[in-house]
């Protein structure tokens, strides 16, 4: 007989071995293979235990007022119940797009609250000068070679 241990489809023969719940042919199958096997003799020799611990065990009784605390509170439930039955379908559709919304808007209050003011540096405020005065000097230039050009204009058409 192959182990049942080791054939891994078999190992439910086990438990109805212990159970008893097995044709007399293959109990006795199953009792020779014990004898011999060290391994499914573990198994059963735990399996039993874990029964007699079952059999030993009592459940805690039940208090007096269980039904009234549980009836309680399933009618606290479904009064609050109502309203989560009401937005339930609601609700995940409303927070995805708002919970991006408020991360960004969380981080550009943060950016604003924690950004220092900075002062123009006098470097920024002098080559805004410079490029004023630049410009106006081309200006002049150019208004002085206008001029000039409507002289050669003018003494070309008086002659």
């Amino acid at each position: 007989m192959i182990c049942p241990m080791q054939d891994r489809e078999n190992a439910a023969i086990l438990l109805d071995y212990c159970d008893r719940r097995l044709d007399t042919d293959l109990m006795r199958r199953i009792s020779s293979h014990v004898e011999v096997c060290v391994e499914c003799q573990n198994v059963l020799a735990a399996q039993r235990q874990v029964w007699s611990a079952l059999d030993a065990w009592e459940p805690a009784p039940v208090s007096t007022d269980f039904n009234r605390r549980l009836y309680a509170r399933i009618e606290r439930e479904e009064a609050a119940g109502f309203w989560k039955r009401l937005f339930a379908p609601v609700t995940p559709v409303l927070l995805r797009p708002a919970l991006p919304v408020a991360a960004a808007c969380l981080l550009v209050v943060g950016t604003l609250l924690f950004q220092t003011p900075q002062e123009p540096s006098l470097g920024k405020q002098a080559g805004a000068e410079l490029v004023d005065l630049d410009q106006v000097e081309k200006a002049l230039d150019d208004m002085e070679m206008l001029r000039q050009m409507g002289v050669f204009a003018g003494s070309e058409g008086g002659v």
